[in-house]
C-alpha cells in the first residue's frame, strides 16, 4: 500500500515538476474555483491511496492539501456547483474526501463535519449499503449530472485535490500574548506564569483576562484540521494534563463543550476507547500525555484537580 501511494505521487510530481505558487494564487496545475484551489489527477486510485496521493501532494508543495470536500467557503452553494460542474466537464468519477467507518452508515467529510443523508447531493437512495467511501459519479440519462455516491472504497477512481490558496486562509488578529493556532487565538497558560488551577477557576481566569473578545477554555471539534495544530501544542508544553472547555455535569448523560455542542465519542482524540458519556457523576476533561510525551488523547478527569490550561478568544 505504501508502495502504491509512493508510486502515485511520483507520477503527479512528475507531471507537474514546476510546481511553485502562481501569480493567480493557486499552485502550478491547480485550477482556482471560487476560493478554493483543485488539482484534477488522470491517475485512478482506491479511496485510501488516493488520500495519500493528495497528502504526498502536500508534503512536496509544503502546504495542506487533501481530497476534495464539499460545503466549504463564505458561498459553500456556489462553492459546490463550481466543483461539480468542473467534474461534470471532465466526465470522469472522482473520490472526495469523505466517508462511513466501518459498520456505520454515518458519513463525515474528513474535516469532521456530517453529511446530512438527506443532502441534495446525494444520488437518489444514497448513501447506501454498497460502499463507505463518497465519490462524485457521473449519471448518464435524460439529463447528465454529477451526483454523490457511497462507493465500495477498494474501486479505482480519478483523484482531485483541493487546497485553499495561502494568500485567502485567514489569519486572526491575536492580542500580543495570544497565538494564533490554526486560525483560532489561544493561550497556554504555562506561558503566562499562572499556577496550575482546578476546571472551574480555569474557566474564570481564562474569562478574566483583558482582551476585547469573549475568552473561555479552549475547545476542539469546530474545524477538523483545527484540532491536531492544538493537541501539537499542548503536547509542546511538556505537561502531563492540561485542561479544555469540555464538562458533564452530575446527572446528565452527555458531555459537551462549553459552546454547547455534544462531544463525539467516537473522535480520534479520545483515549482509545474511553466513552467520555459514562457515567452519572460530574466530570470534565482535558488533554493527556502518555509515552514519553510523544502521544495525546482527551480524557475524563476530576473537576478537583489542579491542572494547567488553555484560554480561547472566540
Amino acid at each position: 500500500e505504501a508502495l502504491a501511494i509512493m508510486i502515485g505521487c511520483t507520477f503527479l510530481i512528475l507531471a507537474i515538476s514546476s510546481i511553485g505558487l502562481s501569480e493567480a494564487w493557486c499552485p502550478t496545475n491547480f485550477i482556482a474555483l471560487g476560493t478554493q484551489c483543485y488539482f484534477f489527477s488522470d491517475i485512478k486510485e482506491p479511496w485510501h491511496e488516493a488520500l495519500g496521493v493528495c497528502e504526498g501532494l502536500g508534503d512536496f508543495l509544503d502546504m495542506e492539501v487533501s481530497l476534495a470536500v464539499m460545503d466549504v467557503g463564505p458561498d459553500s452553494e456556489k462553492q459546490n456547483k463550481l466543483l461539480l460542474s468542473t467534474i461534470l466537464d471532465n466526465n470522469n468519477n472522482y473520490w472526495l474526501g469523505g466517508h462511513a467507518e466501518e459498520g456505520s452508515r454515518e458519513f463525515k467529510w474528513d474535516d469532521g463535519r456530517l453529511i446530512d443523508p438527506t443532502y441534495s447531493y446525494w444520488y437518489h437512495e444514497d448513501p447506501t449499503d454498497i460502499g463507505n467511501c463518497v465519490s462524485v459519479n457521473i449519471t448518464p440519462g435524460g439529463i447528465t449530472r454529477a451526483y454523490l455516491y457511497s462507493t465500495d472504497c477498494s474501486a479505482s477512481l480519478n483523484v482531485v485535490c483541493q487546497t485553499t490558496p495561502p494568500d485567502l486562509i485567514p489569519k486572526p488578529d491575536c492580542p500580543s500574548f495570544f497565538k494564533d493556532v490554526g486560525g483560532y487565538c489561544m493561550v497556554f497558560s504555562k506561558y503566562l506564569g499562572a499556577e496550575k488551577m482546578t476546571w472551574d477557576d480555569a474557566r474564570s481566569f481564562c474569562r478574566q483576562l483583558g482582551v476585547s473578545g469573549t475568552v473561555d477554555l479552549a475547545v476542539l471539534g469546530i474545524k477538523g484540521e483545527q484540532d491536531q495544530k492544538v493537541l501539537s501544542e499542548i503536547l509542546a508544553t511538556g505537561e502531563d494534563s492540561t485542561w479544555l472547555g469540555v464538562r458533564k455535569e452530575s446527572g446528565n448523560s452527555s458531555m459537551f463543550w462549553i459552546d454547547g455542542r455534544p462531544v463525539d465519542p467516537t473522535a480520534y482524540y479520545w483515549y482509545h476507547s474511553e466513552d467520555p458519556n459514562l457515567g452519572d457523576n460530574a466530570a470534565r476533561a482535558g488533554a493527556h500525555t502518555s509515552n514519553g510525551h510523544t502521544t495525546i488523547k482527551l480524557h475524563r478527569a476530576s473537576h478537583a484537580s489542579s491542572l494547567h490550561f488553555v484560554c480561547q478568544l472566540y
